[in-house]
């Protein structure tokens, strides 16, 4: 029986192959194709309801960033522009002249955006 020359020519290099390292098969044993990106950690403490907003000392809410947006007329736009200066922070609580005065409840990763009368921001604090 005769081999074709392709086979025959193949058939070493095959033999080879056979003799290497096994790969492994399972994609958790293999070196991921794209690194994973840090995770931030959001595990923080929250103080005990009652707590006045002068006790959170941290920038949990990014009211540093918010800052930069006292003065500033409070339309849609600044809005979403804070939102998204702010990310990823969601709770956000816009308080306006005549709002009912909420409970002392403080939560650190809530910024709080205090409007004027002219709808301009006043302050900005986490709490």
């Amino acid at each position: 029986m005769r081999i074709p020359s392709s086979l025959a020519a193949g058939l070493p290099l095959l033999l080879l192959a056979a003799c290497g390292q096994a790969v492994p098969v399972n994609q958790a044993d293999s070196e991921p194709l794209v690194e994973k990106a840090p995770v931030a950690d959001y595990d923080r403490d929250i103080p005990d309801p009652g707590t006045s907003p002068e006790a959170v000392e941290s920038d949990d809410c990014h009211a540093q960033v918010a800052s930069a947006y006292v003065g500033r007329e409070a339309d849609a736009e600044t809005r979403g522009r804070l939102l998204t200066d702010i990310a990823p922070i969601t709770n956000v609580r816009w308080m306006s002249p005549g709002d009912p005065t909420p409970e002392p409840e403080t939560v650190p990763q809530r910024l709080n955006v205090e409007l004027g009368e002219d709808g301009k921001i006043v302050s900005v604090a986490c709490g």
